[in-house]
């Protein structure tokens, strides 16, 4: 447990990122025992990402979509769930939408092309968690496009190494003891746990 007398925050990657972009409502949410209503294009990624990962599973490749590439001993998100304690007071956990060998992959919808998400702490969150990886791939589908037009399908690769898991480390912790500590502040100090159940 924590010195100031409080229990430990469990964090993940989209309620910290949510943190840093100044979205305090959803990244508070799950503290505060809120919740927040899935917006239309949030229920199309997920129906998106069931369909690819039954796709994946019955013909052991990547979807046609993202070019059938065939995965080698593949993962699928209900087996990758992580837990990982930081700090006596922080616990990272994600769910990889496909883990194969060394290679990361996450299946996106939307607008933003897969390039820009490198520049996101994403993959850099998901090393901590899982420190074999060595490249994590982006698979972007913009279905806002015709499936003939440029930008339909994005692809964009990141490779980690340890500068990155240092990277993604400084930024995990920063952005956790903010919200913490905010949580603290504004009377969610007791929604935090003591840590049982948190490491798997």
């Amino acid at each position: 447990m924590a010195d100031d007398g409080y229990g430990a925050i469990r964090v993940s990657y989209s309620i910290l990122n949510s943190w840093a972009k100044g979205d305090i409502d959803r990244a508070v949410a799950p503290y505060a025992g809120i919740e927040i209503e899935p917006t239309e294009a949030m229920e199309y990624g997920k129906k998106k990402h069931e369909a690819w990962e039954k796709e994946a599973r019955r013909y052991g490749r990547l979807p046609r979509r993202f070019g059938g590439r065939k995965l080698i001993s593949p993962q699928f998100e209900l087996n990758t769930k992580k837990i990982r304690k930081l700090k006596d007071w922080c616990y990272l956990s994600g769910v990889l939408d496909v883990l194969d060998g060394d290679v990361a992959i996450d299946y996106k919808t939307g607008k933003t092309p897969a390039g820009d998400y490198l520049n996101s702490y994403q993959h850099e969150c998901y090393q901590i968690l899982y420190p074999n990886i060595k490249r994590f791939e982006y698979h972007c589908c913009n279905h806002h496009l015709r499936r003939k037009d440029d930008g339909y399908i994005t692809v964009a690769v990141a490779y980690l190494n340890k500068q990155t898991l240092k990277h993604g480390l400084e930024w995990v912790l920063t952005m956790a003891a903010e919200l913490r500590e905010y949580l603290i502040n504004n009377g969610y100090g007791d929604r935090l746990d003591q840590g049982k159940g948190f490491e798997k």
